[in-house]
């Protein structure tokens, strides 16, 4: 059977299975998050700050009785207004990530499309079952729309 990799991925997808050990285990999560964030250490560790984006950190009220979500604001800097927004959902499947971790990938996203970003730092499962991620995420959502004049969107 012909490969569907795409070669340039192969290096890479390589790289990811010797640091990894083969993959995320999720029959571990403690293991796997501290495994993600040790790797994304290393690399923000190499990586080069992103200048022309300020960066705000604000706790939404949860709706309903639910505990605040953490959210992170980035603006880039000089921008005529109004912008487009987008709200950043990490990826980990309700199970990993953070905003932290993705703190780069976020401000590559705000200066790139001259965006205002919002990272939502949603609760992870299993310590807190959906709807409860889901719930956070449209919380960040709700507050982006209700602020959006005050962030120029």
């Amino acid at each position: 059977m012909k490969s569907r990799l795409d070669p340039e991925l192969s290096g890479p997808l390589a790289a990811w299975h010797e640091l990894t050990n083969g993959g995320i285990n999720l029959n571990d999560i403690p293991q796997a998050r501290r495994m993600m964030d040790t790797l994304a250490q290393a690399q923000a560790s190499k990586a080069v700050d992103i200048e022309g984006v300020d960066t705000a950190d604000h706790m939404v009220p949860g709706a309903d009785g639910e505990p605040e979500v953490h959210v992170r604001r980035y603006t880039p800097v000089g921008l005529a207004t109004p912008m487009p927004a987008l709200l950043w959902i990490h990826g980990g499947g309700f199970v990993l990530g953070s905003v932290e971790r993705d703190d780069l990938v976020a401000k590559h996203l705000c200066k790139a499309t001259g965006s205002v970003v919002v990272s939502v730092d949603y609760r992870l499962a299993p310590e807190h079952p959906y709807p409860a991620p889901l719930e956070d995420c449209y919380t960040a959502l709700e507050w982006l729309a209700q602020n959006s004049d005050e962030f120029g969107v």
